[in-house]
């Protein structure tokens, strides 16, 4: 199992927005510029950037020189913002535990162990993920140093 692309697609259009708006000498960028430059469908990048603009990551201007630009610093934009934006809360690891505990007899208790303790795994596997994408920011994916 896996997240989205569209994870990864956020990223780059955040960050050509980014990039181009200055290479460009504007504020906004044109979902079809982005498309075009990104390889990524209108239709794409349309759902992608009304989910950050749900967060406050990105705002929007209409008219001839509309389009996107970011609602603040990329400094102050982390990846964990971003990835709650596209991917929501659902959890990563999805774990089974559907059987009949009861079947177990003898070792019912040592069969909930087991199944909390993976949970347990799990959780903290995604928590040290998620505590890392906070602390890494849009800044940082652009930095060249």
């Amino acid at each position: 199992m896996s997240y989205s692309k569209a994870f990864s697609q956020s990223i780059s259009i955040l960050s050509f927005i980014e990039i181009g708006s200055k290479n460009e000498n504007c504020d906004y960028l044109s979902i079809k510029i982005i498309s075009q430059k990104l390889n990524i469908p209108i239709p794409s990048v349309k759902r992608i950037t009304g989910m950050l603009k749900k967060q406050n990551i990105l705002k929007t201007k209409s008219g001839l020189d509309g389009g996107l630009a970011l609602c603040r610093p990329p400094y102050d934009i982390n990846l964990f913002d971003v990835f709650i934006s596209i991917e929501g809360h659902e959890p990563l690891f999805k774990v089974y535990d559907e059987f009949n505990l009861n079947s177990f007899d003898k070792d019912k208790d040592r069969a909930k162990f087991v199944i909390d303790n993976e949970k347990k795994f799990f959780n903290n596997i995604e928590n040290v993920m998620l505590n890392k994408l906070k602390k890494i920011s849009l800044n940082d994916i652009l930095d060249n140093k």
